[in-house]
C-alpha cells in the first residue's frame, strides 16, 4: 500500500523532533492508513497519492497515528470500529463514506 501521508508530515503534526521512533511511527502510519481506508471502503480512491489525498483523510490518518503513538489518545482509534460520528476520526471521514457499503 502506498503511503498517503509523509512520515515527516506526521512527525511535524505530532511535534516529534527526533528520529528515535521513526520505525515505530512508520509502522503506525501503515496501520493507520489501512484502518482509515478500510473504514472508507468503496469511497477510498485507489488512485490517491500523498499529493492528491483529501485533507480530511490525511488528518484522519494522522489522528489514528497519534492514537497509536500517544497512549492517552488511544480512545480515538476505537471510533473506526464503531462508526460513532462523535469520534474525531470518524467525524473527519463520515461524510465521505458510502453507507451502502457498511
Amino acid at each position: 500500500m502506498a503511503s498517503l501521508v509523509d512520515l515527516a508530515f506526521v512527525k511535524q503534526a505530532l511535534r516529534v523532533d527526533h528520529s528515535d521512533d521513526d520505525d515505530v511511527l512508520a509502522s503506525y502510519l501503515d496501520a493507520a492508513t489501512g484502518g482509515v481506508l478500510r473504514y472508507l471502503k468503496g469511497a477510498a480512491d485507489p488512485e490517491w497519492t500523498v499529493d492528491t489525498v483529501p485533507a480530511s483523510v490525511r488528518i484522519a490518518i494522522i489522528m489514528a497515528v497519534q492514537s497509536l503513538y500517544e497512549p492517552d489518545q488511544a480512545e480515538m482509534l476505537s471510533g473506526l470500529g464503531t462508526g460513532d460520528p462523535r469520534n474525531p476520526i470518524v467525524a473527519m471521514l463520515y461524510s465521505m463514506r458510502d453507507p451502502t457499503l457498511a
